[in-house]
């Protein structure tokens, strides 16, 4: 070929047109196309090899935004989701200290910018929702059921003030919602299991006559099974 050309196709799915460096025209019109062995293509357009590449630019950029946008829109919709069959969710005083931290989010993030020792372009500030979902994650919760998370407020992460720190006791800030399929007669059941086989000890804190606390603690992994301070127990209702 004479000249270096670029053509564009139309595709079945996004971008919905294709492009590639022509090898060859043929006599009915349709073009084989560099990458493309075997194939040849009805093209929508032909145009000069660098005018063809700065339109492909065009496209796969759009293309990428396209993509980030799909992909946004299903994280959303799956938060909506998890949302509505979350195990965990917040008492009233939990709301509260919840609604506390958030300020104190806000305002750590304005005391960070306004003496311009950090920026916050990258980094979002958590929400209620943002929390719960982390929560019912399993993240940041200790064997003894503190939820104990340190949430970023500006972009240096690195530095220890970019962070502000968010705790929460189960059975005070959170609990298991009624409406889940949790089995309350399994409770004590499934926590036993995950230790079965480990070394276990009963631990006091405290003066040893008047213990502030009693725990059962798994020494092989080194969590708190159960902790007097938080459960009970009861007889299940099927004995």
């Amino acid at each position: 070929m004479k000249y270096k050309l670029y053509a564009f196709w139309k595709h079945d799915i996004p971008p919905y047109v294709l492009g590639g460096e022509v090898t060859e025209i043929k006599s009915n019109g349709r073009v084989c196309v560099k990458g493309f062995t075997g194939c040849s293509f009805l093209p929508l357009q032909i145009l000069p090899l660098e005018e063809g590449r700065a339109k492909q630019k065009e496209i796969d950029l759009a293309l990428k935004n396209y993509k980030n946008t799909i992909k946004k829109a299903e994280e959303e919709l799956r938060s909506h989701t998890k949302q509505l069959s979350l195990k965990y969710t917040l008492t009233e005083i939990g709301h509260k200290h919840v609604n506390d931290f958030l300020k104190e989010c806000s305002a750590k993030r304005k005391e960070i910018l306004d003496a311009g020792i950090d920026t916050a372009c990258q980094t979002s500030l958590p929400t209620k929702a943002d929390i719960l979902l982390e929560l019912n994650d399993g993240e940041n919760i200790g064997g003894s059921g503190e939820y104990d998370s340190d949430w970023a407020v500006t972009d240096n992460t690195a530095e220890d003030f970019a962070y502000v720190k968010c705790r929460l006791t189960y059975g005070i800030d959170y609990f298991i919602r009624e409406d889940t399929d949790t089995d309350e007669d399994t409770l004590l059941w499934d926590i036993l299991q995950k230790h079965r086989g480990h070394k276990v000890s009963i631990v006091s804190y405290g003066d040893n006559d008047a213990p502030a606390n009693i725990a059962l603690e798994c020494e092989d992994c080194g969590e708190v099974i159960l902790d007097a301070g938080i459960y009970t127990i009861y007889a299940r209702k099927d004995s």
